[in-house]
């Protein structure tokens, strides 16, 4: 907040510059032409007036020097103040960002705590110990997304060598990810369509980040009475992967940025939903990584479909 505050501090120091400056310009201007003004009136008191063409000439080069000087001032005070902006914007994202981390973390945390210490201390049936372990073992999953989720941007940002690449079925990987998703989400329907032995040279973990961070997008932006449909299919030389839902939407304007790290939907039905923006940036840096391409598009009848597309 305090760099923040800082930056905006010079924002306005830049601009009282560049106020002071232009009028410094004027003001110089100004005495010129007096000068100027003083100097003919002295030349034809001598009887020796100068010629009009020279006359012009200066006129026209005292415009010319003053002109640029002034594109010159405007175009380095735009520069600088886009930049100075820029770094607002991403200052004011890295805070929400800390703020997010902040909350999700506390939150998986406060609840193992709290259940782990009902165990200890109460006596409990078999069915209320077995929903409290289940309720520690969701927590513990949400809570290692969200550290892989950094862990992944980091290494991402710091162009880290990732993983071990080989040979694997995207198939039985894609469909290990839905029931992994649906253990953790009993409730929502997952619709899937997965052509089966597709083979793809990739790298497994960061599959696995791409596939959970998209399914979870999908279910924390669309009612948990519709379903996720996820299709997985190939031709000769391409893998198209697809997930679907029926929730709010992406507005065009914001499909560019949509993919920005600490970037999230700008809206409030968006913006009261838990999140750190982590999750587009980690899904379009894997498809960067893999050398596939991933597009949004709107869903039938509403809703977002990601398309996938990866090169055999």
């Amino acid at each position: 907040m305090k760099s923040i505050r800082n930056k905006r501090r010079l924002l306005g120091v830049l601009y009282l510059m560049a106020a002071y400056l232009v009028f410094q310009l004027v003001w110089w201007g100004w005495q010129l032409y007096k000068l100027q003004h003083a100097y003919l009136q002295h030349l034809k008191s001598e009887g020796n007036p100068l010629p009009a063409n020279a006359l012009r000439n200066k006129i026209f080069m005292i415009i010319g020097e003053g002109g640029v000087f002034l594109l010159l001032l405007f175009l380095g005070v735009w520069w600088i103040k886009k930049n100075v902006w820029q770094d607002l914007k991403r200052a004011q994202k890295e805070k929400n960002f800390l703020l997010a981390v902040t909350h999700e973390l506390k939150t998986p945390i406060a609840a193992i705590r709290l259940n782990s210490q009902t165990l200890k201390n109460r006596k409990l049936t078999e069915e209320q110990s077995q929903d409290l372990c289940a309720d520690i073992i969701t927590e513990s999953n949400r809570l290692e997304t969200l550290v892989n989720n950094i862990l992944l941007a980091t290494q991402f940002e710091q162009n880290t060598s990732l993983g071990n690449w080989q040979k694997i079925d995207l198939s039985a990987l894609v469909e290990a990810q839905i029931k992994r998703f649906q253990q953790l989400f009993p409730d929502r329907t997952v619709n899937s369509n997965i052509q089966s032995a597709i083979f793809l040279q990739a790298e497994e973990n960061m599959l696995v980040s791409l596939l959970f961070n998209l399914l979870e997008n999908a279910n924390k932006y669309s009612p948990i009475s519709e379903p996720i449909v996820v299709s997985l299919k190939a031709s000769e030389h391409l893998i198209l992967l697809e997930i679907s839902d029926y929730g709010i939407g992406i507005p065009s304007e914001e499909r560019k940025s949509i993919f920005e790290k600490f970037h999230r939907v700008g809206n409030e039905q968006t913006r009261s939903q838990k999140g750190t923006g982590l999750g587009l940036y980690i899904v379009k840096e894997i498809c960067k990584t893999h050398k596939a391409e991933i597009t949004i598009s709107d869903n039938t009848p509403r809703g977002s479909r990601f398309k996938i597309t990866f090169s055999k």
